[in-house]
C-alpha cells in the first residue's frame, strides 16, 4: 500500500510518501479498530483525573491525600486496552510502532513516535519525578511509578492472578499507602491511553480515515 501524507508546520508543506506491506496495512487496521473501541466506552469520556499530594517532615507522619476515579471505569479502560498493551499481541503497541518509523522519514513524526514511546513505557513519567523505595525483602531500588511496577501489579491483580507477585505488592502495601500506590498506577495507565489515542490518530491519518490529526 503506497501512501502520500500531507504534513503541515506553519507556511511550511511537505509530503511524506511511505510504503506499507498487506500485513502491516492490516494491523495498522486493527490497531485503530482497538483504539476505537477504548474511546467508544463510556469509561473513556468521563472524567478521569488523579490527585496526590505527599507530604512528610522530621518527627512527621507521612501523609497522602489522594483523588481517583471510579476504579470499576479504570479496570473497564484497561481491558479495552488489552490487546494493545500485551507484549505478545500482534497489535502490541511497540510492535505497532515500530511499522511506523521504517516507512516514515520524517523527523518530525520520527520526534512524535518517540514521545509517544516515552508515554507508553513510563519513561516519561520517570523523567519528570521519580518515586522509589527499598524492597520489603530488602531488594533494589523499586520504582514505585514505573512500567514495570505497573504491570507486576496487572498481572498480580487484574490480567492475571500472580500469587507470586500478589504476596510482593502486599509487602510495598506495608511500605507505601495503597491509594497512593493506586493514584501513581492510574496515571501511568492516563499515560498509555493518550499513547494508545495518538498512534491511533496518527493511524487513521496515515490510512486516509481522517483528514487531520491533532496531538492530544
Amino acid at each position: 500500500m503506497d501512501v502520500n501524507l500531507r504534513l503541515s508546520s506553519g507556511s511550511e508543506r511537505t509530503v511524506v510518501a511511505a510504503t506499507f506491506t498487506e500485513d502491516e496495512w492490516e494491523l495498522l487496521r486493527k490497531f485503530s479498530s482497538y483504539a476505537h473501541e477504548l474511546r467508544d466506552c463510556k469509561s473513556f469520556n468521563k472524567s478521569l483525573s488523579v490527585k496526590l499530594q505527599i507530604s512528610a517532615g522530621v518527627d512527621k507522619p507521612l501523609t497522602v491525600n489522594v483523588e481517583l476515579p471510579d476504579w470499576d471505569d479504570i479496570i473497564l479502560l484497561l481491558h479495552r486496552m488489552r490487546p494493545m498493551i500485551l507484549e505478545k499481541e500482534p497489535t502490541f503497541f511497540g510492535r505497532i510502532k515500530n511499522i511506523l518509523p521504517k516507512n516514515l522519514s520524517d523527523a518530525r513524526l520520527r520526534n512524535l513516535l518517540s514521545y509517544q514511546e516515552g508515554l507508553f513505557s513510563g519513561t516519561h513519567a520517570v523523567s519528570m519525578m521519580k518515586i522509589s523505595i527499598s524492597g520489603p525483602q530488602g531488594e533494589n531500588e523499586i520504582i514505585l511509578n514505573s512500567n514495570r511496577f505497573l504491570e507486576t501489579w496487572l498481572n498480580a491483580y487484574e490480567f492475571h492472578r500472580d500469587d507470586e507477585k500478589r504476596a510482593f505488592l502486599e509487602g510495598i502495601n506495608k511500605l507505601f499507602p495503597v491509594e497512593a500506590t493506586r493514584a501513581l498506577l492510574v496515571s501511568l495507565v492516563m499515560d498509555k491511553i493518550k499513547a494508545l489515542c495518538n498512534l491511533q490518530g496518527l493511524i487513521d491519518l496515515i490510512r486516509g480515515d481522517i483528514k487531520e490529526f491533532v496531538v492530544s
